[in-house]
């Protein structure tokens, strides 16, 4: 992707549209982005925890290396969404109710975080840390957990045909049963 406009270094932006623009070591914690468009844009290296997302267009946006703690990215606008994160922490972050197929999660920590509602078809958790998120009638049809660890998902509330997890993981699917697997 060629970006058109490059921001360092940043807390504060004067515009609220945004095209195939990069931000690179940005502190824009409790940050209100809303109403915000963002268009093929990457953030990396930014801090963008607690910030405010209600009504904001994320759409073709990556984030990498960034810090996103508390997040509610499912105030966010749906039409168009469409995110991906590499190397980032997303602890405490809701993608609640959000159509989000085909997502990737590559090498992130998602701990304390809600995916209730979410479809996730087709999704990718590459090296994921789940601890204590939450997946509650989601659809991860298709999607690929099979190198995550740490998450509790049950597939009596969850839609889970054809998602792919790894055999020491399977713990994860049988929590409900207090079984002992040796």
């Amino acid at each position: 992707m060629n970006f058109q406009q490059e921001f360092t270094n940043e807390t504060k932006l004067k515009e609220k549209e945004y095209e195939k623009c990069i931000f690179k070591n940005c502190d824009f914690s409790n940050y209100n982005f809303s109403g915000y468009n963002f268009s093929d844009c990457l953030f990396e290296n930014c801090n963008l925890s607690l910030a405010k997302v209600d009504k904001t267009s994320l759409q073709t946006v990556l984030f990498k290396n960034s810090k996103l703690m508390g997040i509610n990215f499912e105030n966010c606008k749906d039409f168009g969404l469409a995110l991906r994160f590499e190397n980032c922490v997303l602890d405490f972050t809701s993608f609640a109710r959000k159509k989000m197929s085909s997502t990737l999660f590559k090498d992130c920590k998602i701990a304390d975080s809600n995916f209730d509602q979410t479809d996730l078809t087709k999704a990718i958790f590459e090296n994921c840390e789940l601890t204590n998120t939450l997946f509650s009638d989601t659809n991860l049809n298709g999607a690929d957990l099979s190198t995550s660890r740490n998450f509790l998902i049950d597939p009596t509330q969850n839609s889970i045909k054809k998602a792919r997890f790894s055999r020491q993981d399977l713990l994860g699917l049988l929590f409900r049963y207090d079984i002992i697997i040796d």
